[in-house]
């Protein structure tokens, strides 16, 4: 009989309803969710402080070492932007594409073989404002850094991207010593003729068989004016191509006496 009693109330133990008492806090469950948090305030004091005294800033405000932390973001419109900047600087200060030639040419470098046509644009520009400020001295460290970059840019897989570095190489024969052409820049002038050379068998590949397909006949459609108007086009870009290797070896050709 005591055996029995005592066995109902272990049972009725599980199921016993806790008395509440004043004062005395409730136990919390085993399974219960903690749902505190902490909020901590994050302090960035160089990020608003304004630029030391000194320092180089453009009509924005923007710092040169900001600058160059921009030509890295995602955004297509800030890498421009900061590449617009940076030839603002350069054409104000001559003295700063000298002194910083070597980060100038590592950070905005690449950004010739970039995807998108305005940043490219903006980088050609940028070039032209350093190499105009920049003595040979202080630029045939850095020759073979601007050469890799160029050939990079020629050699792209994107057609566009191809086109654009003619320029580049365009600004650096109306800007860069004649020797320095002559010792570094044997290789983008390769590489200018390796691709006149294969868009003219293009061309040729192309022509005879725009000849086959309308078969000797003058008569033109709607099609036919918007093949002329590619041709042009080809044909113009050819032209530039052409023009480029003239300049070029017009500047590093010996000078006659």
């Amino acid at each position: 009989m005591g055996k029995s009693s005592r066995k109902k109330k272990e049972k009725a133990k599980d199921f016993a309803k806790p008395k509440l008492k004043v004062g005395k806090k409730l136990a919390k469950a085993a399974n219960v969710t903690e749902t505190s948090f902490k909020s901590v305030a994050v302090h960035m004091p160089t990020q608003l402080e304004k630029a030391a005294d000194g320092a180089l800033t453009t009509s924005r405000g923007v710092t040169f070492k900001g600058l160059l932390q921009q030509l890295n973001h995602f955004n297509a419109k800030i890498r421009t932007g900061a590449m617009s900047d940076l030839t603002e600087l350069c054409t104000r200060h001559s003295h700063l594409a000298s002194v910083e030639l070597g980060t100038l040419l590592a950070s905005a470098g690449p950004l010739a073989s970039d995807s998108d046509r305005r940043v490219r644009q903006e980088f050609c520009k940028l070039l032209r404002a350093m190499l105009a400020t920049v003595t040979a001295a202080r630029l045939e460290p850095r020759m073979n850094l601007l050469c890799a970059h160029v050939a990079c840019a020629q050699t792209h897989l994107s057609e566009s991207v191809c086109n654009d570095a003619c320029s580049l190489v365009d600004v650096i024969v109306e800007t860069v010593d004649r020797e320095l052409l002559r010792q570094y820049g044997t290789p983008l002038l390769c590489n200018v003729v390796r691709h006149v050379s294969g868009r003219l068998k293009s061309m040729s590949v192309y022509g005879a068989g725009e000849l086959k397909s309308r078969g000797g006949s003058g008569g033109r459609g709607g099609s036919g004016i918007a093949t002329d108007a590619s041709e042009q086009a080809v044909l113009r870009k050819q032209l530039d191509y052409l023009r480029s290797v003239h300049n070029f070896l017009a500047a590093i050709a010996p000078e006659q006496r």
